[in-house]
């Protein structure tokens, strides 16, 4: 079936423009990029839009102990700080430069489930994640000046502090998924998300933050939050299913041509819709970050490969 073959190729384009779409919010929609009012959007309406599908799934048959929902609730905090180090970074560099940086999440995956899941490293997965990690650090260079960006660098550290907390939250999702139906667990992730999003209201920057953005531009930030949360969440849901019927080598094209989109889109904002997106596209940039992007999916395609 070809069109199989053809589905994670579609989540890649949907998780590229939620890419964009974040880079709008945190550039456009919010004051000096406060991240914090996104944040609440974020993880309160991604947990509450989830939260009837995976009702619906389980028929509200969501027993679990109580140890198994704090790990859930653990799980969404690092989903939480993930957003946060995200959108700080992605407030300081171009969408394309940014999310090249998101491959060290199956890089900091595989250290995570060597430590705590006794997990092996083969030779390819360390050949791998070393490619991904000086990927990660030769996008920082600036060739014009012949030296690294501090910013660029800053940006690094914060996009691999924010793929440490994701590989956490597929961590702990992952230990409790070994006892429980996935689709239990997935229910009480969205819901510990969602209480996560109401509990930052407690705290008085991110209620204000949150308040602004809700008087200024509330309505287009419900809609562009509801719409980049739906379009993630099929993007998933496409690349899941399509992980019944294809090996792991297709099924993670998703993740490995995601960047590819991003960096496309990202030039054809600048070109066609500068108003909406622009990023450096001169001559150097463009070649830099191709080399960069492509190197990066040859180690996440030798991190999957056994």
């Amino acid at each position: 079936m070809v069109y199989i073959a053809l589905l994670p190729i579609l989540s890649a384009l949907l998780w590229a423009i939620t890419n964009h779409i974040d880079k709008y919010l945190i550039s456009r929609l919010v004051k000096k990029h406060d991240f914090r009012g996104l944040m609440i959007f974020s993880s309160f309406v991604s947990g509450l839009l989830l939260i009837p599908f995976y009702a619906i799934l389980t028929q509200l048959n969501v027993t679990i102990d109580l140890v198994a929902l704090i790990w859930m609730f653990l799980s969404s905090i690092m989903a939480a700080l993930g957003i946060a180090f995200y959108y700080k970074a992605l407030a300081k560099n171009d969408t394309s430069f940014v999310v090249v940086m998101f491959q060290l999440i199956p890089v900091f995956s595989f250290i995570l489930g060597l430590l705590f899941l006794n997990e092996t490293l083969t030779l390819n997965q360390l050949l791998g994640g070393s490619v991904i990690v000086l990927s990660a650090v030769a996008i920082t260079f600036e060739f014009d000046k012949t030296k690294f960006s501090r910013e660029k660098l800053i940006s690094l550290l914060l996009m691999a502090l924010s793929s440490i907390c994701y590989s956490s939250y597929f961590l702990f999702f992952r230990f409790v998924s070994k006892d429980y139906d996935f689709n239990v667990v997935a229910f009480w992730s969205n819901t510990t998300l969602c209480i996560v999003g109401i509990l930052l209201l407690l705290f008085k920057s991110y209620r204000l933050a949150f308040k602004d953005l809700v008087m200024k531009n509330g309505r287009k930030a419900l809609l562009l939050n509801v719409s980049n949360e739906l379009m993630y969440s099929v993007g998933n849901l496409v690349v899941s299913y399509a992980a019944l019927f294809t090996p792991i080598a297709v099924t993670m094209l998703a993740s490995s041509i995601q960047p590819i989109f991003v960096f496309i889109i990202g030039i054809a904002l600048t070109i066609f819709l500068p108003k909406i997106a622009k990023e450096d596209i001169s001559k150097s940039t463009l070649i830099q970050r191709s080399i960069c992007i492509i190197f990066s999916a040859i180690g996440l395609f030798l991190l999957n490969v056994q």
